[in-house]
């Protein structure tokens, strides 16, 4: 739903040159997901392909490359997901 949000917000919002672009992270080591079980938690650091979970800065730097970026970049899902669907 997201997507389609963006997708329509960036196209009837071009003409103010506004931008609408969505950022879809994989899993992160975060306070919402503190229950997860930690030998899940290793091995799925284990089976990474950088042997290690995506931080907030790394999406913190997704935005701002979103917000320096070109009029022309809207309407987009960044996937934060070392190449994996």
């Amino acid at each position: 739903y997201l997507l389609s949000m963006a997708k329509s917000w960036a196209s009837e919002n071009v003409q103010f040159n506004i931008q609408s672009n969505c950022i879809s992270p994989e899993f992160m080591d975060t306070p919402l997901n503190k229950n997860t079980n930690a030998g899940v938690k290793e091995e799925m650091v284990k089976s990474h392909p950088l042997k290690k979970f995506l931080t907030a800065g790394e999406v913190a730097d997704t935005v701002t490359f979103l917000v320096k970026a070109p009029a022309h970049l809207t309407g987009q899902n960044i996937f934060l997901n070392t190449g994996k669907n």
